[in-house]
């Protein structure tokens, strides 16, 4: 057999005893899992740090229905035969899981810490990059102590657990590595803070920290988390129908003493909508409106059709009568307040006016509503741009709205979408374009506070004051309108 072979068998089979001796000193070995009261006990993680010592935990689930606080002690017999103990009380709501916590970074759990003054240690694994050091040759709990709490009582610390702290720890020995220490007895200090702050005085505090937990305490982690997740659905599905029952019975009797016997059948699922509302609503917009400009700096003077382009502000009002009905209706006034505010224009625009929509329900259950619609709008406004040629608007006109649309409400009432087709007719004379004008309207809702509305026409008609007829220039212009509101229902 050739050399290179002969020494990594033998390296191999050292790694192996080795790994093999190591576990066979786990603290974990000995430890056995126990429920106390409805909480689960088992081996936690433990930790190695040259500097700091080595640390030990507990892990702790309640699987009871009520929140608990647990109180005991941690206790670490070392290689030398002296016990190391850690007070510890954790508040732990149903089902809640404390693991414990590391302790050289700190933290909140039934924690404790070997440090190296409490034995002289007996190392084990000597490989050059091994850095095991097991000063610790058991870990128990004792005096563990279970109290219910009620609800107002139970106040649940992040992750789980409480402040652990260590009313007495006491250093029997120093180890030949660290520099003499008198004894010292911590009340009243975290445990990291009773582990570190004697020593890092003396040692460096960059040397490594090694960190690994048993694999048997994953495994009875794991396992027992699924058993008593089972056990404890099973127990609340008991309670929940118990509590059901009461409740349903109290709800009944309460509703037989203020409601009078409904003869017939059961009133439809929109019973509950109130049959006269009121909703108010404010918003944003823009308008692209086709007006009649004059030239007057132009010689002679000009009339033409142009358009004024601006956001406005809108405030309008919804009333809805028979809401629950079959055939419902629903007033809307409105006014909006329009101003240019591009580079060389100026004006001011008013609209204002009222409609009525009445709605036909499509099926006692459909959410098709078909809807015709007519009212009254009035525009008001004057427009001024100012470029190579001055040119101004003014127009004072109303018109009468009227048209047909769908409406479809989704089955929870997230949305609801109504596309319509409408005609706009002037009622002041002249006119100039085609008349009644056709136009697409879209309007959406979401949920109860939001609602859209689209409206296009194209080659809309213009209106305002034409002071030159004789040298008038008419163009095609289109007509849009964007609406965002917000609704408060006040009714």
């Amino acid at each position: 057999m050739r050399v290179s072979l002969r020494f990594t068998l033998s390296a191999l089979l050292l790694l192996v005893g080795q790994i093999g001796f190591s576990q066979d000193n786990s603290p974990w070995k000995e430890f056995g899992a126990k429920t106390i009261s409805g909480v689960y006990a088992n081996t936690g993680c433990h930790e190695y740090s040259l500097t700091n010592g080595q640390g030990f935990n507990v892990y702790l689930k309640n699987t009871g229905i009520q929140a608990v606080n647990v109180t005991g002690q941690v206790v670490a017999k070392t290689v030398c035969g002296n016990d190391v103990s850690s007070q510890f009380s954790v508040n732990l709501a149903p089902g809640q899981v404390s693991n414990g916590s590391d302790f050289f970074q700190g933290g909140n759990g039934q924690t404790g810490v070997v440090k190296p003054e409490d034995c002289k240690g007996i190392r084990y694994a000597k490989l050059p990059y091994s850095k095991y050091i097991n000063r610790i040759k058991t870990v128990s709990v004792a005096n563990v102590k279970v109290t219910p709490l009620n609800d107002s009582s139970f106040i649940a610390l992040p992750g789980g657990t409480t402040n652990i702290t260590a009313p007495s720890i006491s250093t029997p020995s120093v180890s030949a590595s660290v520099p003499a220490v008198p004894s010292v007895t911590t009340t009243g200090t975290t445990i990291k803070q009773a582990a570190t702050d004697k020593v890092n005085a003396y040692v460096p505090s960059n040397l490594p920290k090694v960190k690994f937990d048993s694999l048997g305490y994953y495994k009875n982690l794991f396992n027992h988390n699924q058993d008593s997740l089972t056990t404890l659905v099973s127990s609340l599905q008991t309670q929940n129908v118990s509590l059901l029952d009461s409740l349903n019975a109290s709800k009944l009797n309460s509703i037989k003493l203020a409601v009078p016997p409904i003869e017939g059948k059961i009133a439809p699922l929109y019973f509950a909508v109130p049959n006269t509302t009121f909703t108010l609503q404010a918003g944003i917009g823009w308008d692209k409106l086709p007006v009649i400009l004059n030239q007057d700096s132009a010689l002679p003077g000009q009339s033409m059709t142009g358009n004024s382009s601006h956001p406005l502000l809108q405030l309008s009002g919804i009333l809805g009568l028979m809401n629950n009905k079959s055939i419902s209706l629903a007033l809307s006034p409105f006014f909006t307040y329009g101003f240019n505010m591009k580079s060389g224009e100026q004006g001011t625009h008013l609209t204002y006016g009222l409609k009525a929509d009445v709605l036909f329900a499509l099926g006692k259950s459909s959410p098709m509503k078909a809807l015709v619609s007519v009212g009254y709008t009035g525009r008001n406004g004057n427009y001024t741009f100012t470029g190579t040629q001055v040119q101004k608007a003014d127009y004072n006109y109303g018109l009468i709205h009227y048209g047909v649309g769908l409406r479809y409400t989704e089955v929870h009432n997230k949305y609801w979408l109504q596309p319509g087709l409408y005609y706009d007719a002037p009622t002041t004379t002249p006119v100039y374009g085609p008349t009644p004008f056709m136009v697409v309207n879209l309007e959406a809702g979401i949920g109860t506070k939001w609602q859209i509305g689209l409206s296009y026409g194209k080659d809309y008609f213009a209106q305002g004051n034409l002071k030159y007829p004789i040298n008038f220039y008419q163009y095609n212009q289109d007509y849009f309108g964007l609406r965002i509101l917000h609704n408060f229902r006040l009714l």
